[in-house]
């Protein structure tokens, strides 16, 4: 049966509601029903945030995409919207509409994707004047596999970042280049006609050496700086960093719109959780840069498969770049939700772990700082019940942040070395180290000394682990402060 933009929303209309609900975060986009992935053309535009996804509305698994469309007022109650695109063209039917992004020209909203035919990867158009209903262009594909250079695959040609620099498009793609991945840029006047411009990435020069395709590429401003964000498969871990069987990745230089090029100044990674892929971002009407990711990752068990979805999307991110380094912060919508504050300050904690009246809970924002004292271990334990426990805390000794999530409740096995230990390497701030921590029913998002580095992971423990601790381990240290709020989502 032909997959179609109205199949797939009649679908909705019956199953959405029906699946359980034990895991569904309460604040973070969510399907109500199927398979999702990654973020696509966000934006603002018509007065709201829009983030597109990749969506299989039929089964809580990856398989003939379509694009999901949620809208937000405040960036933090999301409003799931009929889907946008199907793969119901000739261009696109045999594998799926896949990710890109969108731009405004002309006073509608352009999405620009990859259409997949079996082998063959190519870059369309899509046009609304409303931002709901969107019609493709009868031009597509308008970069087409054999626009590729001598070398590049065009089974793996995929994700446009599509935008406008003085009245010309440029779009960057992802691609196997010979044996590595790279990015490419396009060029065009109309957006219907592109002409090849060069390749961003020179992999061995920049030692970005990536064992398989570069997705979801972003470029933008931030504070001046311009930045490339993008995901490279199989890329290998380095220094307690890029643990994940594929990471996000980003860097700071300056790209060339004559050559193509990409010349890089730093390079690092977005997240050092467990849970993060396909970064996407969009510039707010305040001038604020959010980033938005797909909150899970490929090669792992998937334990919310069995209540009938799959994938949900980060608490959206403000950037910022600070004396040359990322940071990244919650948008600061998140706290005119919060409600029912409890607060401590100078807790002695010496070889102990310590429960505080009022502070418990799954649907919360946590925020705590520590001195470290002589303590080699302190931090945070979260979801805790009589059988389970996820720990976040320093690492003195080895000068790092560690994510444990081993005894967290339900498995979650992945094709990586180590699926359930995260670290990040991180210095003390004047001997102190602050973890923001938002939880979310089934997840938590760990920002460290003011955003300098964020872990994220998702937790699927009992309904009951709802207790939180506070320990030092080997030594004395001092919770200085600790601030717990409930988060109010009506």
């Amino acid at each position: 049966m032909k997959k179609t933009v109205e199949r797939a929303n009649a679908f909705l209309k019956e199953h959405s509601g029906k699946t359980k609900g034990r895991y569904r975060p309460r604040y973070h986009a969510c399907v109500p029903v199927g398979w999702a992935n990654d973020p696509n053309g966000l934006i603002f535009f018509g007065g709201k945030a829009h983030l597109f996804c990749q969506y299989n509305p039929y089964h809580p698994y990856w398989e003939s995409m379509h694009w999901g469309h949620f809208v937000t007022t405040d960036l933090i109650r999301w409003e799931f919207l009929p889907v946008a695109l199907a793969p119901d063209q000739n261009y696109d039917c045999g594998g799926g509409c896949f990710s890109g992004t969108a731009l405004e020209h002309e006073g509608k909203l352009v999405l620009m994707y990859t259409g997949v035919d079996g082998e063959v990867q190519q870059q369309c158009l899509a046009f609304s004047g409303d931002g709901v209903a969107f019609e493709k262009a009868a031009e597509n594909p308008v970069i087409p596999a054999s626009m590729l250079p001598e070398g590049c695959s065009g089974r793996d040609f995929r994700d446009p970042k599509v935008f406008e620099r003085q009245g010309i498009f440029y779009c960057i793609t992802g691609v196997k280049d010979g044996e590595w991945g790279n990015l490419l840029l396009f060029r065009s006047f109309d957006l219907l006609e592109w002409s090849f411009v060069g390749r961003l990435l020179s992999p061995k020069e920049d030692d970005i050496i990536i064992d398989g395709v570069c997705e979801c590429p972003d470029y933008f401003e931030a504070d001046g700086k311009e930045l490339l964000l993008f995901c490279a498969m199989n890329y290998p871990e380095r220094e307690g960093r890029f643990q994940n069987v594929h990471s996000s990745l980003y860097m700071t230089g300056h790209l060339d719109l004559f050559s193509g090029r990409f010349e890089p100044e730093t390079c690092g990674e977005l997240d050092g959780g467990f849970d993060f892929y396909a970064p996407q971002t969009m510039r707010l009407p305040d001038g604020r840069r959010v980033l938005i990711a797909w909150k899970q990752m490929w090669g792992r068990t998937i334990p919310t498969a069995v209540d009938g979805w799959a994938g949900s999307f980060t608490l959206p991110r403000e950037l910022h770049i600070i004396d040359g380094a990322l940071f990244q912060t919650p948008v600061k919508e998140v706290e005119g939700h919060r409600c029912g504050e409890v607060f401590y300050h100078d807790i002695p904690l010496c070889n102990e772990c310590r429960q505080l009246a009022g502070i418990e809970g799954t649907v919360l924002e946590l925020d705590a700082v520590f001195s470290l004292g002589s303590a080699k271990r302190a931090g945070v334990v979260l979801f805790q019940g009589e059988t389970h426990e996820t720990l976040v805390f320093y690492d003195a000794e080895a000068g790092r942040v560690v994510f444990d999530r081993s005894q967290s409740g339900a498995d979650q096995r992945g094709s990586e070395n180590e699926s359930n230990v995260r670290v990040l390497p991180l210095s003390l701030e004047n001997g102190t180290i602050s973890f923001r921590i938002f939880l979310d029913v089934s997840s938590a998002e760990v920002f460290l000394n003011g955003g300098r580095g964020v872990m994220t992971g998702n937790i699927y423990a009992d309904e009951g682990d709802r207790g939180i601790s506070f320990f030092a381990e080997d030594g004395d240290a001092t919770l200085l402060s600790v601030k717990k709020y409930d988060l109010n989502l009506i």
